[in-house]
């Protein structure tokens, strides 16, 4: 097996490190999700579904996407206004994409796009 050069190792790490600096997250335990969201949060494999939500209090995964929370641009007890970095799941570009992480009763969130979209509500998965 091929050994990596320190100093790579070493920027790769440095790279690592300065882009969580700048990650946010949101101040709830858990994940939320839809059923194939929630499965993939217990298990760690994808399902065949196009239709996967999972929140996490780092970001949102989708079938086709992630979101990680870049920044929280203000927040309520029921709300967060939240900029988050967004990337589809066979790209690497990444685009600034701000949404709503709005709570939908005791156990759930709904999601909320600056384009009117909703996804949700997500349920606290078991």
């Amino acid at each position: 097996m091929p050994r990596i050069p320190r100093t790579a190792a070493t920027t790769v790490m440095l790279l690592a490190s300065a882009s969580l600096a700048f990650a946010d997250t949101l101040p709830f335990d858990g994940a939320y999700g839809n059923a194939a969201g929630c499965l993939y949060a217990q298990t760690g494999v994808e399902t065949a579904s196009e239709e996967m939500f999972l929140l996490t209090p780092e970001g949102v995964t989708t079938s086709v996407s992630y979101c990680g929370f870049e920044q929280v641009l203000n927040s309520t007890p029921q709300r967060f206004a939240v900029r988050a970095a967004c990337h589809g799941a066979d790209t690497v570009a990444k685009a600034a994409l701000d949404m709503n992480v709005i709570a939908d009763g005791v156990n759930a969130y709904s999601l909320r796009l600056d384009d009117g979209t909703t996804w949700g509500p997500l349920d606290r998965c078991q």
